[in-house]
């Protein structure tokens, strides 16, 4: 948890496994540079930091993804094919978001 003001940002297991799964996940046409736990733990520091600056004391899955791209994109090498049709780091990782289920 990290301190807001003198509150903790809270962290629900639920939310811990959702950013990991996004760091793990694959897409088509990619590869990722870390699938390491460093890149789940960066995820989740600017989350809370995302939840603290709209006021919340908890992390939402849509603080996570407000902050995915940012955190992940230079984590994320594009194959040759991907160049080639033209597809974007920032549509790979809009991907991955897609496919990892988002927790209640």
């Amino acid at each position: 948890m990290a301190e807001k003001g003198g509150q903790q940002i809270k962290v629900e297991d639920n939310i811990l496994n959702y950013a990991v799964q996004i760091v793990r996940g694959r897409a088509a046409f990619s590869r990722w540079g870390s699938r390491s736990p460093r890149a789940a733990l960066s995820l989740m520091h600017c989350a809370k930091a995302s939840a603290a600056i709209a006021g919340q004391d908890y992390i939402t899955p849509d603080n996570i993804k407000r902050v995915a791209r940012p955190v992940l994109c230079h984590r994320l090498f594009l194959l040759p094919e991907a160049e080639v049709e033209g597809r974007s780091v920032g549509q790979i990782i809009d991907k991955v978001l897609s496919a990892v289920p988002v927790p209640r």
